[in-house]
């Protein structure tokens, strides 16, 4: 499991708690459109983990919220995102989105490592740094990015989602099309992935293709374009 360890510091400059924050949260605002509206704190537990002390840290203590944010729809760089353009707007013609978060801290933090990890966790299972980490006064984050919504990703406390919204064509009818799923058979696992339904692919189809590992598969990146520690697992 990531994060069972600690990795050699190779920063040259510690970026601040407040910068370091803003800029998660944030995420760039003014370049590309990604304008965080609202921050609401739903938990706050101080102390944390029992009340117990960690290193020259100290205690800490969670606050566990949702980040309200805004998208434009008409920015070219967020043409990425499918069917950004389908979706609805908001009376400013921005495209809404709601990601969860919990922030791990020293309750002090002046005694705090000016470090943060960025957590990304797979499937909403939250994310907290280890007690190695923060003995050393280290500040971790862990914040939604799947937004299926269904099974373990349901928005429930102790996960970490997004929600969004829902895409449909202008004239309010389910946008339908072919997708490409790549399945990588696991112990246990049939040899074939069931039936495909003609409730959600227009042409349903499937094939067989022996492959190796995906590379990508191989690797949970666990941090985003921010001056912060990275970390793989």
């Amino acid at each position: 499991m990531s994060g069972t360890g600690t990795s050699p510091r190779k920063l040259l400059a510690k970026p601040s708690f407040a910068l370091a924050t803003a800029a998660m949260l944030a995420a760039g605002a003014a370049p590309v459109q990604a304008r965080v509206t609202k921050i609401a704190i739903d938990a706050k537990v101080s102390p944390a983990f029992d009340g117990a002390s960690f290193g020259s840290a100290g205690q800490y203590e969670t606050l566990a919220g949702r980040a309200f944010g805004e998208l434009d729809p008409n920015d070219p760089r967020n043409a990425i995102i499918q069917d950004i353009k389908l979706a609805p707007r908001n009376t400013r013609g921005m495209v809404e989105y709601t990601a969860s978060f919990q922030l791990v801290k020293p309750i002090d933090m002046s005694r705090s490592s000016r470090l943060m990890w960025h957590d990304v966790p797979n499937r909403s299972g939250r994310l907290t740094i280890v007690p190695a980490e923060r003995a050393t006064g280290d500040i971790g984050l862990s914040s939604g990015w799947q937004g299926d919504n269904s099974g373990v990703t349901v928005p429930r406390p102790g996960n970490d989602y997004v929600i969004v919204p829902v895409a449909k064509n202008p004239d309010g009818s389910p946008i339908t099309g072919r997708v490409m799923g790549r399945i990588l058979n696991a112990a246990a696992s049939p040899p074939m992935p069931p039936k495909a339904s003609t409730a959600c692919l227009a042409r349903p189809s499937k094939s067989r293709r022996r492959t190796g590992p995906s590379p990508s598969a191989a690797l949970k990146i666990r941090s985003l374009e921010l001056p912060i520690r990275p970390r793989f697992a």
